[in-house]
């Protein structure tokens, strides 16, 4: 039986916010499977595409309670970006420091690393941006959790790949200064971390089985797609939502899956799937392709802007700087 007590305690709040977080997965799933189609992404209908993900994100509670609430402080408002007091970070504040030293926030002198007061951290919120701090925070529990589930051999590419999405999202940003540099880092980081986050579900076994199907080159997105009964996109997306981002997140990129669909001209949905879908072209090596329209929900309508950015990705991938550290515990960035 539960208590007054029981409620007020530390134990019941977060189990309160757990229970707040796969709501608002399962409602999400439920809303895009109205608003898309349950087999709107080649799944059948039957398998309720959109349901299974939700249940499976929920039932995974991939992201931490704190981190769901620094989420939504920064992501959960329709259409904005919320401004954060910077002592919300202060669970955190190891990663922060350690952030604010790592290249492109710092220059990895210790000089640049906040300490642990909240001055210090409101220092370094201004210098790196709340968004993109709470962009990190919200990855960084799935690269955590994706990263003690399996081998190396079988994360770190995962991963990285994932990883450098996020990294070209945060230069887009730069260009796309209405929609940031966060928001655009979650719109990369969403289309390659669905399938590591699908293998972290699995048990050894199946780890094991996906590994050499990997090293046979077998389409790893087709073989979740046939044991779970979802798309990997599908997974990701709802794990935004359990990271405290608003629902247009979710469904902005989703509808990169059912060609029937646009957003609305101007809204924020057109430019989470703007953000995805130049991303993804650029992995892809299509630039060429990327369309008149999605550089325009951004607001880049200038060649110069494009060939810069282009530019800056170039160098990105020259460099091969890599944010491995977003894997790592808190303790380990002391």
């Amino acid at each position: 039986m539960t208590t007054d007590n029981d409620k007020s305690s530390p134990q019941g709040s977060a189990l309160e916010e757990a229970t707040s977080i796969s709501t608002e997965v399962e409602q999400t799933a439920a809303a895009l499977g109205a608003e898309l189609g349950a087999g709107a992404t080649g799944v059948s209908a039957e398998s309720g595409g959109w349901e299974t993900a939700g249940k499976l994100v929920s039932d995974f509670r991939l992201v931490p309670p704190v981190i769901w609430g620094i989420g939504r402080a920064v992501f959960g408002k329709d259409g904005s970006i919320g401004e954060i007091h910077a002592g919300v970070f202060l669970p955190l504040a190891t990663l922060v420091r350690y952030a604010a030293k790592q290249k492109p926030f710092g220059r990895g002198n210790e000089k640049d690393a906040p300490g642990d007061s909240v001055e210090e951290l409101r220092r370094a919120v201004t210098k790196i941006g709340g968004d993109v701090l709470g962009a990190l925070c919200v990855m960084h529990p799935v690269c955590r959790r994706v990263s003690v589930s399996m081998s190396e051999s079988l994360w770190r590419p995962l991963l990285n790949d994932a990883l450098l999405s996020a990294q070209i999202g945060y230069l887009l940003g730069k260009y796309a200064e209405a929609f940031g540099r966060g928001r655009a880092m979650l719109a990369g980081f969403v289309a390659r971390s669905g399938v590591p986050t699908m293998i972290a579900m699995l048990d050894e076994k199946q780890r094991e089985t996906v590994s050499e199907e990997i090293k046979q080159g077998a389409s790893i997105n087709e073989w979740t797609k046939t044991l779970f009964g979802c798309e990997p996109l599908q997974i990701s997306l709802l794990s935004l939502t359990a990271g405290g981002c608003s629902r247009e997140a979710a469904l902005g990129i989703a509808m990169s899956l059912n060609a029937s669909t646009r957003p609305e001209p101007g809204s924020v949905c057109e430019q989470w799937l703007a953000s995805y879908t130049i991303i993804e072209e650029i992995r892809i090596g299509n630039r060429e392709k990327i369309s008149k329209s999605h550089w325009s929900a951004l607001g880049i309508e200038s060649e110069d802007a494009k060939e810069k950015f282009f530019e800056d990705v170039d160098d990105l991938i020259k460099r091969n700087i890599n944010w491995q550290w977003l894997t790592w515990a808190q303790k380990w960035m002391a």
